[in-house]
């Protein structure tokens, strides 16, 4: 039983460490409070996200193509 247990539990997690994680952009607003903003690719699709005191956002970017929302690639 532990062995099918260890055999389930590799399977799940060895998929983690093969994200391709690539900085686009980053900049520093500090308007009211210091913030940290980076555009991101991973796998192939873009993101951003925000740093601040209170904690971490990521979004994922898309665009209006014809009335339907498209992802947008790197």
């Amino acid at each position: 039983m532990k062995i099918i247990l260890i055999v389930v539990a590799t399977l799940l997690l060895s998929n983690i460490g093969f994200a391709e994680i690539r900085l686009i952009e980053e900049k520093t607003i500090t308007e009211k409070w210091k913030q940290n903003v980076a555009t991101i690719c991973v796998d192939g699709y873009k993101f951003v996200t925000t740093k601040t005191i209170e904690g971490v956002s990521i979004v994922q970017f898309y665009f209006l193509q014809r009335g339907l929302n498209r992802v947008v690639k790197c």
